[in-house]
């Protein structure tokens, strides 16, 4: 079972560590999860142990409610653990707040489980980091050219002015938005009053 192609299994709940005894974003809950984010096609409740970026867990907690697993263990980027005979630790996706890639190692390989990605600049989240690996699963949603995503500065006006619109503005937002973002007038005080 040296090779990562054989320790990694198909299941029903989804993919299936062998070395770890744990599922990676499984659809169903588990005794062992790896989450790779906290969108609900890769993030359900119920799962016994959930191991993820401490803002994964944070917005399953929101989600889900303080019930949403029986134990988490939040990780940070970079940190090693050890579950049964793998070796793990995330990698930033660039995706959304949270978001991350599993690096596993096992038997002098390593395979990367890309989760949700993205490698263009978004001020919400860390930037995506690309590591040497024997396998590489990726995510494809978006892949095709058909997919054009505007600038980022464009989709983060839209965001403002749409709170600003709705009376729904709140500090969490504009707290995540660097300086350098923020270009109008209007928006220069509308983040001033907020922080």
């Amino acid at each position: 079972m040296r090779s990562p192609r054989q320790w990694m299994e198909v299941k029903a709940a989804g993919l299936f560590c062998i070395p770890g005894q744990c599922y990676i974003d499984p659809i169903e809950a588990v005794d062992c999860a790896l989450i790779t984010h906290a969108h609900m096609d890769h993030a359900c409740p119920g799962h016994k142990m959930v191991f993820a970026h401490s803002d994964t867990l944070a917005m399953m907690q929101l989600r889900y409610g303080e019930d949403f697993a029986q134990k988490s263990t939040a990780l940070e980027y970079f940190q090693k653990m050890t579950l049964n005979e793998l070796e793990f630790y995330l990698l930033p996706a660039g995706h959304i707040l949270g978001s991350a890639q599993i690096v596993m190692e096992f038997a002098g390989q390593r395979l990367i489980n890309s989760g949700d990605y993205k490698r263009v600049f978004d001020p919400t989240c860390a930037s995506f980091i690309a590591e040497s690996c024997d396998v590489f699963i990726t995510e494809a949603t978006f892949s095709l050219p058909i997919f054009k995503h505007p600038p980022i500065e464009q989709e983060v006006n839209k965001l403002i002015n749409s709170c600003y619109a709705r009376s729904i503005l709140s500090c969490h937002i504009f707290k995540l938005l660097p300086s350098n973002l923020v270009r109008s007038k209007n928006q220069f005080v509308l983040n001033s009053k907020v922080i």
